[in-house]
Formats: C-alpha cells, sequence, structure tokens
C-alpha cells in the first residue's frame, strides 16, 4: 500500500516551491518585463490612435466649414459678376445705341445734302441740256 511520508511530502513541496521560483526568476523574470514594456507600449499607441482619430474629426469638421465657406463665397461672387455683367451690358448696349442713333441722323444728314445737291446740280444739268436741246433745235429748224 501507499504510505504517506511527511518528510516526502514536505520535500516534494519545497523541490515544487524551489522550482516555480527558479522558473520565475530566470524564466518568467525578463519575460514580465518585456510584456509589461509591450503592454504600456499598446496603451500608448492605443492613446494615440484615439488622440489622432479626434484630430482626424477635427480637421474633417473643419475641412467641411471650409469648404461650405468657399462655396458660399463662390456663390457670392458668382452673384456679383452676373450683376456686374448685366450692369455693363446694359450701359455698353445704350451707349451703342446712343452712338448707332448719332451715327444714323449724322448719316440722314450727309444723304440728305447730298440727295439736295444732286438735284441742285441735276436742275443745273436739266437747264444746260434743255438750252443745249433748245439750240439744236431751233438751229436744224433754221437750216
Amino acid at each position: 500500500m501507499l504510505e504517506f511520508d511527511p518528510t516526502v511530502f514536505l520535500a516534494h513541496c519545497a523541490l515544487f516551491l524551489g522550482g516555480v521560483l527558479l522558473f520565475d526568476r530566470f524564466l518568467f523574470g525578463p519575460v514580465y518585463p518585456l510584456l509589461e514594456w509591450r503592454r504600456r507600449r499598446l496603451n500608448q499607441e492605443g492613446a494615440h490612435a484615439e488622440e489622432a482619430r479626434r484630430t482626424l474629426e477635427e480637421l474633417k469638421e473643419r475641412y467641411r466649414r471650409e469648404m461650405e465657406e468657399v462655396h458660399r463665397e463662390g456663390m457670392r461672387l458668382l452673384k456679383e459678376a452676373k450683376e456686374r455683367a448685366e450692369e455693363e451690358a446694359k450701359m455698353l448696349l445704350s451707349r451703342v445705341r446712343t452712338e448707332t442713333a448719332q451715327w444714323c441722323s449724322a448719316a440722314d444728314a450727309e444723304t440728305a445734302a447730298m440727295e439736295r445737291a444732286m438735284q441742285q446740280e441735276l436742275m443745273v444739268s436739266y437747264d444746260a441740256l434743255i438750252a443745249a436741246a433748245a439750240e439744236r433745235l431751233w438751229e436744224e429748224h433754221r437750216s
């Protein structure tokens, strides 16, 4: 049968505790600081990632606001440019109409003056032609 010897039991317990202490000291001892360093590093990276995410969200919001402001400013500039172009077009059209009316009235006056000059010339020529025709008729009639 099995006998229970307390000295063997205590020796086994002492050897077990000695083995655990040796494992802890020489095997797990160097690993624990590495694990702790890794845990701290992961926590730091997690905190850094969280900070980067918050910064990214802030930058996204800022970008969105600035794009809205740029869009509003662009629409305002387009509206102003359109209004200014319409005003300039009206002024240019008015000026062109005025100049055209002046040019037409000057051309009408010049045309009327030329017509009067031509009529006077025709009257003078007509009178000369009548006189020449009458003279020929009288010469033919006398001969």
